[in-house]
């Protein structure tokens, strides 16, 4: 079975929403909302993804792109 990718949108841009959900409707992906507020969280919550849709306020810095190997966009 092949791993389908992984996108990650950060919770306090609030829950996923039918735009969101659509994602993976068009996609063959999983999308879900997991807390980004600092590194920790996010070397937890994101290690795994290849997308991250995130607000204005997340600390996505050069310590957060070590931690997110998977990554390949993020939209802000």
């Amino acid at each position: 079975m092949t791993k389908r990718p992984v996108v990650v949108l950060s919770e306090r841009i609030g829950p996923l929403s039918g735009w969101e959900r659509g994602i993976a409707e068009r996609v063959p992906c999983r999308v879900e909302c997991r807390p980004l507020h600092d590194h920790a969280q996010i070397a937890a919550n994101a290690g795994d993804a290849e997308v991250v849709i995130l607000g204005a306020v997340e600390p996505f810095d050069e310590r957060a792109f070590a931690s997110m190997p998977a990554l390949r966009l993020v939209a802000r």
